[in-house]
């Protein structure tokens, strides 16, 4: 569990955040992905459905009816229990980091855990 995270204040005045502003539990559910306890500086993390439903009180079938209504946010793979916050690491470590930046290794470090799965190669195509 990382001990900071970032959630930009214009998520309720413009873009997705906006959005959603006439849907409630989308509004939630998004939110709770950005700043779940298991949520990394990637954005990228693995966290099961049984979690999802504990933390948050939806039922299974509300957040699968949920998730296609944030699908820009978030992209969830149930299979595999993986979450994939698109715009997650450009907001928790920025658009760009440079060969010497010292969180290189810990992004590194953090996309070989993920390494094989579609939203790694995502991850590498985006950034």
């Amino acid at each position: 569990m990382r001990a900071y995270a970032q959630i930009v204040p214009t998520f309720w005045t413009r873009g997705s955040g906006k959005r959603l502003r006439e849907d409630r539990d989308a509004r939630l559910l998004a939110l709770y992905f950005m700043t779940c306890p298991s949520s990394s500086m990637l954005g990228i993390f693995y966290l099961p459905l049984t979690t999802i439903t504990h933390e948050t009180g939806f039922s299974a079938e509300e957040i699968r009816d949920v998730l296609p209504r944030i699908a820009e946010i978030v992209r969830y793979d149930e299979e595999a229990e993986l979450v994939w916050l698109p715009q997650g690491a450009k907001h928790q470590i920025g658009p760009t980091m440079s060969g010497k930046d010292k969180r290189r290794p810990a992004v590194i470090r953090e996309l070989q855990l993920v390494a094989g799965h579609p939203f790694a190669a995502e991850f590498m195509a985006r950034y």
